[in-house]
């Protein structure tokens, strides 16, 4: 069992991993909090025949969105298919089409939606 100290050092670890085993490697995912309240995930690699243990422990939560990203990564690898690469910020996430907006009528407001007056107190 090895602790990676990275999680860029964990995703190439384990990228390898997976080419090597796709059918037999497990991605698991643990969050744990300790008896003094801190909290962390473990993020482990294993692959049961070779017997290789790969782990990453973070207590970060930028760390914990990037390791996501790994796991649906580490998915194309498993399926031999290729990492689409990430969309830039320059360029749209989807292509620019005109949005029709079409307006419901609205129906009058109620009578019994008003409030009544109250009277002063005196």
């Amino acid at each position: 069992m090895v602790y990676l100290s990275t999680v860029n050092d964990f995703f190439e670890q384990t990228k390898l991993l997976v080419e090597a085993y796709p059918d037999t490697t497990k991605l698991t995912t643990r969050y744990r909090i300790d008896e003094d309240q801190q909290s962390y995930l473990v993020a482990k690699a294993y692959e049961s025949t070779a017997g290789i243990c790969l782990k990453f422990r973070t207590d970060k939560a930028a760390e914990l969105s990037r390791l996501m990203l790994i796991a649906s990564k580490l998915g194309y690898v498993s399926n031999k298919l290729e990492i689409p690469p990430e969309p830039s910020e320059t360029e749209p996430a989807a292509p620019n089409k005109p949005v029709e907006v079409k307006s419901e009528p609205q129906a009058a407001p109620s009578k019994s939606s008003k409030k009544k007056k109250k009277g002063k107190k005196k």
